[in-house]
């Protein structure tokens, strides 16, 4: 295996397109990084420069100590899962597996017997060896899609590059295939760099995010450090189900510190915070809370809808001032949500509250976390 190491990397198309700037990224040896970002902010150019798929127009690249700008994709030592699997529909999977192998058979020094070797000794760590003679149109989604990663693993490769290959599977194939990977990762020591557009896919699966937005890194980090310090209102919105609630307001000093005042009404305490100003406050759903309406001080609001999933739920707000058109979103126990109809107070635990600089992507102000 081998680290993957991306120096100020920008991509620009004809007529100066450009779709990626500046990406600047360690990814060490052994390690599961996910590029998360939504559709078009550059993560799936990122993964294709690094395959060798896209010219790299600024920037260096490198797998190992090697510098691979100007390297053919045969020649990188990656290998790549595509999200439509790409197996050929002619052959059976055991020529699906071997293929990549049988045309560089010699370069690599094999024998057909090395290639059979390596195809049953993958075939049977991934659960396909009884697939082996079936074709692509015989198997299911899960199936194809195994073998797809298959025919990348039989490679040995130093690095396996994966462009969003769980999105044509079911929700419960997905969560499944998920901790598939994770095993299969931990087993191999592999180096990985996984493209998502599904946040909850990135925090489940990598050992780092790197969040990307209009072709820039917004923040790299632990899937924890992300979801509880993101850097700016894109991060906070974008990491985490459901989204982080955001309110438009301003920072006062209160009798006991810190207050933000809702410009719709109401006020919310904070923890220890310099600013002063206006701002705006994000609530992670699960840190919201609730008061009496005729005792609590924060923001006036009525349950539209409660969702309930087993034993978790959500419930939907309503902010009762201002129009009453901005919502809101708790998450909690199916057992203690509040009833429709009900109004309440807003609160907030301490541990979920973030402050932004107002504006459409402000940086977070504070507070520290806890």
């Amino acid at each position: 295996m081998a680290s993957v190491t991306l120096e100020s990397i920008g991509k620009i198309y004809p007529g100066g397109v450009r779709a990626v700037e500046g990406v600047d990224l360690h990814i060490a040896d052994g390690e599961f990084v996910v590029l998360v970002g939504p559709s078009g902010c550059g993560k799936s150019t990122t993964l294709r420069m690094v395959a060798g798929l896209e010219d790299i127009s600024e920037g260096t690249l490198r797998i190992g100590d090697r510098v691979v700008n100007e390297v053919a994709a045969r020649d990188r030592d990656v290998a790549m899962v595509f999200q439509n699997y790409a197996l050929y529909p002619h052959l059976d999977v055991r020529r699906n597996l071997s293929f990549g192998l049988e045309r560089r058979r010699r370069k690599l020094g094999l024998s057909r017997a090395d290639i059979a070797g390596r195809v049953e000794k993958t075939a049977t760590s991934l659960g396909i060896d009884s697939l082996l003679d079936r074709f692509p149109r015989q198997l299911s989604g899960g199936q194809r899609q195994r073998v797809a990663v298959g025919r990348a693993l039989v490679r040995d490769p130093a690095v396996f590059l994966l462009d969003e290959p769980l999105s044509n599977l079911d929700a419960r194939l997905r969560v499944e295939t998920r901790a598939e990977l994770r095993v299969l990762h931990r087993r191999l020591e592999a180096t990985m760099l996984y493209v998502t557009h599904d946040q909850e896919e990135a925090m489940s699966l990598g050992d780092r995010l790197v969040v990307m937005h209009e072709g820039h890194v917004q923040q790299v980090g632990s899937p924890m450090d992300v979801y509880r310090c993101p850097v700016n209102r894109f991060v906070a919105s974008f990491v985490g189900s459901p989204a982080m609630n955001m309110l438009e307001g301003g920072i006062v000093d209160g009798d006991r510190g810190p207050v933000f005042k809702v410009s719709s009404g109401g006020e919310i305490t904070l923890p220890p915070i310099e600013h002063r100003g206006p701002a705006v406050l994000g609530l992670r759903p699960e840190s919201i809370g609730f008061e009496p309406e005729a005792t609590g001080r924060g923001p006036l609001v009525e349950i539209d809808a409660v969702e309930r999933y087993g034993d978790r739920g959500d419930a939907w707000l309503r902010l009762v001032d201002g129009g009453g058109q901005e919502r809101l979103v708790h998450r909690g126990s199916a057992v203690d949500l509040p009833a429709e109809g009900l109004r309440v107070r807003l609160g907030a635990l301490e541990e979920g509250i973030h402050v932004f600089e107002s504006g459409s992507n402000g940086r977070r102000l504070g507070p520290e976390p806890l």
